[in-house]
């Protein structure tokens, strides 16, 4: 055998190395995308249903616009409110009143909280991502306004505490 083949497989042997390399990079990236965003996808749950629950606690103080924006806080996922949940970091929450065109409105008829908090990432820092900011919003509308909806459809009902509509199929 000619000596310049012998060098040339011997040179050969490292290319495992390199191809390594790219398959954990490949790896570490999938990993990142399953654990990372999952968590996220899991913390926007979790501010969704706390904002939502901030909301609707607003709205049944309503038409006082400060007693509505109090219990929006109290009921709100930022620490040491009453939905404060221990698998979201810092929560920071917003609320306030205004005026929604489909009922009277004397001073106020709706509840707006949004929310907002940053989940750090684990795996995704190798690829540059440090963290993600999650944001959730929620707006409710106080029972007395789908009381006057239910006046002009007869498809809808007053709701219950729940600021919901509920279908005469329902009863």
């Amino acid at each position: 055998m000619p000596l310049t083949t012998t060098l040339l497989r011997r040179d050969e042997r490292g290319q495992i190395v390199a191809l390594l390399a790219v398959t954990l990079v490949v790896l570490l990236g999938s990993t990142a995308l399953v654990i990372d965003v999952g968590r996220a996808y899991l913390a926007k749950r979790h501010l969704q249903a706390s904002a939502d629950a901030a909301a609707t606690a607003g709205a049944l103080e309503l038409p006082d616009p400060v007693a509505a924006v109090d219990y929006a806080e109290n009921y709100s996922g930022r620490d040491g409110a009453k939905n404060d949940n221990n698998k979201l970091p810092s929560v920071t929450t917003a609320v306030q009143t205004k005026c929604l065109s489909l009922a009277p409105c004397s001073p106020v008829n709706a509840v707006v909280v949004q929310q907002t908090t940053v989940v750090p990432t684990i795996f995704a820092k190798v690829l540059g991502i440090d963290s993600f900011t999650i944001r959730a919003k929620a707006t409710a509308c106080s029972p007395w306004c789908w009381e006057s909806r239910a006046r002009r459809s007869p498809t809808l009902r007053p709701c219950s505490t729940t600021g919901s509509p509920r279908s005469n199929d329902e009863r």
